[in-house]
């Protein structure tokens, strides 16, 4: 007699495609190159400021998505952040993204295109937390009960001296220190597929101790 078999299915997702933009030095937007995007996509966008708040309307792209904030901006002097998305989003060649601060900084712009993505409600929980140490947490979402969901994390590096930073959970990480001068705003990223009724948060270490603000974000997949 043949045992039948439990199989645990999961959405086919696409691989995630990752573009980021950094200011060379004190400015009032950052602009991505363009790329090929697909149609239907979910994107999710991370901002770090360094001296000021990101701003109510921070995120513009140029193919005129609308976008919803997971995050608003969060953070104090030296490590400011938020995180925006644009769900079943229009897309294309020569597809940009924008990131317009509230006034001159040092600013970083960090875009996931995610394929295969739910088309609507497709936030679950975030959280956030601003904290001086050299030990960054963004403390504990849960996936909801019956889907899996993509875990976007980001916590801003402000100073040469925080180093790459290092993600201390099972987190791919991309855009380690963008940040490449002093005067630059830099971030540690990375995002892991998690299991309905997964319990995760996002952590970094870094080199010295700074005031920073780290986001996490659970999208629907």
């Amino acid at each position: 007699r043949r045992e039948g078999t439990c199989v645990a299915t999961y959405p086919t997702l696409q691989p995630l495609q990752f573009v980021h933009a950094a200011s060379a030095g004190s400015q009032t937007s950052v602009t991505t190159a363009g790329v090929t995007t697909t149609p239907g996509s979910l994107f999710v966008v991370l901002v770090f400021a360094f001296g000021n708040t990101i701003g109510a309307t921070p995120v513009s792209d140029s193919k005129s998505n609308t976008w919803t904030a997971a995050i608003t901006s969060q953070g104090t002097t030296k490590g400011w952040g938020a995180m925006y998305y644009a769900a079943n989003a229009l897309g294309g060649a020569s597809h940009t993204f924008t990131f317009t601060a509230s006034s001159s900084d040092f600013l970083l712009l960090c875009v996931y295109e995610i394929p295969g993505a739910k088309s609507s409600g497709v936030l679950g929980n975030t959280n956030f937390s601003t904290a001086s140490g050299t030990t960054h947490d963004s403390g504990n979402i849960t996936v909801g009960a019956e889907d899996p969901e993509i875990l976007i994390g980001g916590c801003a590096l402000s100073a040469v001296a925080e180093g790459a930073g290092v993600i201390t959970r099972q987190f791919h990480a991309l855009a380690l220190r963008l940040a490449s001068t002093a005067s630059t705003e830099g971030a540690c990223v990375g995002y892991r597929v998690a299991p309905a009724g997964t319990t995760d948060k996002f952590t970094v270490e870094t080199g010295s101790v700074q005031n920073e603000t780290i986001l996490i974000a659970g999208f629907k997949a």
